[in-house]
């Protein structure tokens, strides 16, 4: 009972130091191994297919149209996940297919939920966490609140400094153009 105990304070420092990342990780990794193999058993409808063609500019032409090869990858377009699938080239063109990726939306949406959550609070809380901070400072520190003017920005006449260049030697403003010659 006690080492349970002692694991389960471990795992919420844990998790309070890190934050929910190392679970959106795991989760994600998860998600991921179950998308492969459900792209390599071949488990999804052809309408849920999604085609890119990339131009290419080829330095020979290619008449051979070959099968096309399994490929691994994910891109994001318009907020939607794709999983890469397959790819060939026919011509001057690149064609790759892509799966939708439900799975990896969800889990992203939920990242940045939480994130919005944990930066933000949740709608209400902080104007009520606000009022309690505000009675807490006020209860607890001393309105001492002092205002010093400083007369120097209002006098009109300067005092007289000696300028800079004016009572510097002029040995120390020269350049020597071209540099002197070192001696060693």
């Amino acid at each position: 009972m006690k080492r349970v105990l002692i694991l389960g304070t471990l795992f919420l420092l844990m998790l309070n130091t890190l934050g929910y990342y190392p679970v959106y990780l795991a989760m994600q990794w998860k998600a991921q191994t179950e998308m492969k193999s459900r792209l390599d058993a071949h488990l999804f409808e052809e309408d849920e297919l999604f085609t890119i063609k990339i131009p290419i500019g080829l330095p020979y032409w290619t008449e051979t149209r070959q099968a096309p090869e399994r490929i691994d990858g994910q891109i994001e377009y318009n907020g939607d996940f794709y999983k890469l699938y397959k790819q060939e080239v026919i011509a001057d063109t690149l064609v790759v297919l892509a799966v939708k990726d439900h799975s990896e939306k969800a889990l992203f949406t939920a990242l940045t939920e939480w994130v919005k959550i944990t930066v933000t609070g949740l709608p209400g809380t902080s104007e009520k966490a606000a009022g309690q901070v505000s009675h807490l400072i006020k209860e607890y520190f001393a309105n001492q609140h002092q205002t010093y003017f400083y007369l120097y920005d209002w006098l009109t006449d300067q005092a007289n400094l000696p300028d800079f260049i004016s009572s510097s030697p002029s040995a120390y403003l020269k350049v020597p153009n071209p540099p002197p010659d070192l001696i060693g």
